[in-house]
């Protein structure tokens, strides 16, 4: 198995792994995936393995990015579908056991 191999699979996964982004490096036989954390990894990386290639991964590492020189973690801003004029109901369920 080549690098070229595993580099053809990983962009057929990009078709429809939107979440997923492969980089190369400036080592020909290294790449860079990035995804949505380690469960998302790991089942692209048991595929791949069920599929006959053999990959050494290391150990995965948080992406950071800096804003106005501070390190900033990334995450995602979501919101839960609520009407601003009845902030109180949505609030009052969610303290319900």
């Amino acid at each position: 198995m080549t690098s070229r191999q595993i580099l053809d699979r990983l962009n057929k996964e990009l078709v429809h792994n939107v979440a997923l982004r492969v980089e190369e490096t400036e080592d020909a036989d290294a790449f860079r995936v990035s995804g949505r954390g380690e469960l998302h990894l790991s089942v692209l990386i048991e595929n791949m393995r069920r599929e006959g290639f053999e990959l050494a991964v290391s150990r995965p590492k948080v992406i950071f990015r800096e804003i106005d020189g501070r390190k900033q973690e990334p995450y995602e801003k979501r919101d839960a579908g609520r009407r601003r004029a009845a902030p109180g109901v949505c609030h009052a369920g969610a303290g319900r056991a």
